[in-house]
């Protein structure tokens, strides 16, 4: 072999080598280097600061001579970290080898995960001498050339005490992966590391690729379900109201001969002809509609898997499977005997399963909730229309309630169990009010009261209006009647709490066991849990002062690691705006007077007693953007006094503040919105 062969040979073999090493997108995988004094190419993070540490140790390694540790002496959830660079739209296998010495306290144990984005292997706790492989597969989107994996002892609100090691950490790209396994799509949340250039993208990009033709099928559904609703609804008014059904068509041609009617430029002179012009106003409309519709369209892009766990998903499989636990952890799960359940009420559950059964974890429970939301709009119109408010102020009072307050953030949300449970229980709410007050159907009014209260408890509230308006309906009733009709609103209202009851003891082997104490709670949160209870006077200030005291702010220069935003210098108070600020035209609610003084008192009643219920919870909805969700639990029956506040002030009062509310909804979706 002559020395060219030799050189030639040498050549073939290094780029064999480094092709096989680069293979790996893992630096230094087994924690053989430590040049500098650390751990190569790892960065460490801690909940509880100084609670644990990190080192390296060389006996009994899985790879190489070395492997690095993770020790906690007291509960925390810490991790190594590092940043990996990746190709969009590709397919990923991450896995690497665990073992475990006497790890105790949290649900989720030893684990490889990706922070920011809710993605976990199994987990490992307690004593495992030997050395034991997690593997997981994920699938970048278009936008992602940037992860960040973790090596964790603990998870989000699960903290333990014991020691993890870790070796041969391996992310490697594949073609293909083994049947049967769950590939979980990794979008770009989290991606503000200062290192990475982000290309611009302009600020009203109207169409949004979908993520697979899953998605786009389940729009088409949505679509056709909605243009169905409209035809149900025609065919109704066809057989049971006539007179309403020609009169729209009058209706809709005088609105357009009116919008098409130039302005009056003459009479007013041009900048007022123009600006209190109808064009302009529809101008302005549709800019603001656009903010919102932007961000819908980013939360119908985004992938169920990934983010914000909706737990009703999972629980809907799990039921389909036969069983109550969903087998596996999610953040605000509980473990009980072993098992992990859902605390979740179990309505909005009942609104999905047929979604679920054809569709599992690809669900878009982001539709289901703009399609009851559009519904609950329709029927709000109607309650409006039986308390007498002026048809020019209905459209205000829906555009401040469904733009101007925590409503579209939880709609926005809805990929996550609690923001979902929101739009479910002010659904059940306004069809509980519809029934109450249009209809008086006593039966319905109390199943879509138990309904609202299977979403959210403290909706039970809403009882005593109910109760009330059932009662007052027809004040010239006989007594014979109004006990009849009572009756049938305490049966379907016991149905449902029956339900919710059974539903507990099913869990938790308790009718009264919510299963809210077996949360993993931490930092701020459990100090105030295990202080004073979940409910205390003491939490009454910090969320008197949120609800309606606190002014919209944005952290600037320096905000802590849970706080959201695309951007990675500044993001906005997690604890919310208090409605004084974020939806002032409330308080025009004083000045609403409900015709019945005993419905009136009755529906103030219920609100404060909600509002003063959660008050003394210890968590006021954190995390929330100019808005208290919390509120919503007394919106719908609220935004009928403001309704009639409206009606009873002059427009040049409430208007401005509706505008202020809807105006500064959107600047907040457009700060806590990535510009996709």
């Amino acid at each position: 072999m002559n020395k060219f062969s030799i050189i030639f040979l040498s050549i073939l073999l290094i780029f064999l080598a480094t092709g096989l090493y680069s293979q790996n997108l893992i630096m230094n995988p087994s924690f053989e280097t430590n040049f500098t004094g650390e751990i190569d190419h790892w960065g460490f993070d801690q909940y509880n600061k100084g609670a644990s540490d990190k080192t390296v140790e060389k006996a009994n390694a899985q790879d190489g001579n070395q492997y690095a540790v993770i020790k906690s002496q007291a509960k925390n959830d810490a991790r190594l970290y590092q940043m990996v660079f990746v190709e969009p739209e590709t397919t990923y296998e991450i896995s690497g080898w665990i073992k475990t010495s006497g790890v105790q306290g949290g649900i989720i144990g030893a684990n490889i995960n990706l922070i920011d984005q809710m993605i976990i292997t199994e987990n490992f706790q307690g004593d495992n001498e030997e050395w034991k492989q997690a593997k997981i597969y994920i699938k970048t989107e278009k936008d992602v050339s940037l992860v960040k994996i973790g090596l964790a002892l603990g998870w989000y609100g699960a903290e333990n005490t014991g020691t993890a090691c870790f070796d041969n950490i391996i992310m490697k790209a594949v073609d293909s992966v083994p049947e049967g396994q769950l590939v979980h799509r990794v979008t770009n949340v989290g991606q503000s590391d200062s290192s990475q250039q982000k290309e611009t993208t302009p600020a009203f990009k109207l169409m949004l690729p979908l993520p697979d033709f899953i998605s786009m099928v389940q729009e088409l559904v949505f679509i056709l379900l909605g243009f169905m609703t409209i035809a149900a609804y025609l065919v109704y008014l066809y057989f049971f109201d006539k007179e309403k059904l020609h009169a729209y068509p009058e209706i809709f041609r005088s609105k357009f001969k009116s919008f098409i009617t130039l302005p009056d430029l003459k009479t007013k002179g041009l900048v007022k002809g123009i600006l209190f012009s109808k064009w302009f106003k529809a101008l302005v409309f549709i800019v603001i509609a656009l903010v919102f519709l932007k961000d819908l369209q980013i939360a119908l892009a985004t992938d169920p898997i990934p983010g914000n766990e909706n737990h009703y998903i999972h629980q809907a499989i799990a039921l389909f499977e036969g069983r109550i636990d969903i087998g596996h952890y999610l953040h605000d799960t509980a473990e009980f005997n072993g098992k992990i359940y859902v605390i979740y009420p179990p309505f909005p559950l009942l609104l999905i399963l047929p979604f679920v059964a054809i569709w599992g974890l690809k669900t878009k429970l982001t539709l289901v909730a703009i399609y009851i939301s559009v519904i609950a709009a329709f029927l709000l119109v109607r309650i409006l229309q039986k308390i007498k408010i002026e048809a020019k102020t209905i459209p205000w009072v829906l555009a401040a309630f469904f733009f101007g307050t925590g409503f579209f953030l939880c709609l926005r949300n809805s990929l996550g169990v609690a923001w979902f449970a929101h739009v479910a229980a002010v659904f059940a709410l306004i069809v509980m009010l519809y029934f109450a007050l249009v209809k008086g159907n006593a039966f319905l009014t109390g199943l879509f009261l138990g309904f609202a209260f299977l979403s959210r408890q403290l909706s039970i509230w809403m009882a005593i209006f109910a109760f009330v308006a059932i009662w007052q309906f027809d004040p010239e009733a006989k007594l014979k009647k109004k006990m009849l009709k009572i009756i049938y609103f305490g049966a379907s209202f016991a149905i449902c709490i029956a339900l919710y009851l059974l539903f507990n003891y099913l869990r938790f082997g308790d009718i009264f066991d919510t299963g809210y104490t077996y949360l993993q709670l931490s930092g701020f949160m459990a100090t105030r849990a295990d202080t004073y209870g979940q409910f205390s006077w003491h939490h009454i200030p910090f969320n008197f002062v949120y609800m309606f005291l606190q002014g919209f702010h944005i952290n600037y220069g320096d905000w802590p690691d849970w706080a959201t935003s695309w951007h990675e210098w500044w993001a906005l108070d997690p604890f919310g705006t208090s409605i004084t600020f974020a939806s002032p035209f409330v308080f025009f609610a004083f000045w609403g007077r409900i015709k019945d003084k005993w419905i009136h008192w009755a529906a103030w009643l219920s609100i404060l007693g909600s509002l003063v219920h959660q008050l003394m919870y210890y968590n006021n909805g954190w995390v929330q953007f100019n808005a208290q969700r919390f509120s919503l639990d007394f919106l719908p029956l609220l935004i009928l006094l403001v309704a009639l506040g409206f009606d009873k002030c002059e427009s040049k009062y409430w208007k401005p503040l509706v505008m202020v509310a809807i105006l500064l909804n959107a600047m907040t979706f457009l700060l806590i919105s990535p510009p996709g």
